[in-house]
């Protein structure tokens, strides 16, 4: 196990994907939501904590998490989440973020590529 963060920074409306509806994070490739992808990928890597920084439509983006995290491999992942009361666009997501996590070793993952 690795001990550092991944931030998912996953905040951003979504207003140029092909579903606006859906939060970019939990839009499709290969019929598999990005969120899935990313967090599979940093699950095989041996990272274990995870930070979501989130905005838009945050509840269903906790849900998914969390309904991964009910079985499988993916239930080893440590999630933290933090909602923003307002859009604060990339660079404003991850000043929170770094002052949520402070010295520690921290990796950046835009949530929408």
């Amino acid at each position: 196990m690795v001990d550092v963060t991944v931030v998912i920074i996953a905040g951003g409306l979504g207003t140029r994907s092909q579903n606006p509806s859906i939060p970019k994070s939990l839009q499709e490739i290969n019929d598999v939501p990005l969120l899935d992808l990313q967090l599979a990928q940093i699950h095989e890597s041996g990272i274990r904590n995870v930070l979501l920084v989130l905005n838009y439509r945050a509840k269903e983006i906790v849900n998914r998490v969390e309904k991964l995290r009910q079985s499988g491999p993916l239930s080893e992942l440590s999630v933290k989440y933090l909602i923003e009361n307002e859009r604060r666009g990339t660079l404003g997501a991850f000043r929170l973020a770094a002052s949520a996590i402070g010295d520690k070793p921290m990796i950046i993952v835009l949530g929408d590529i």
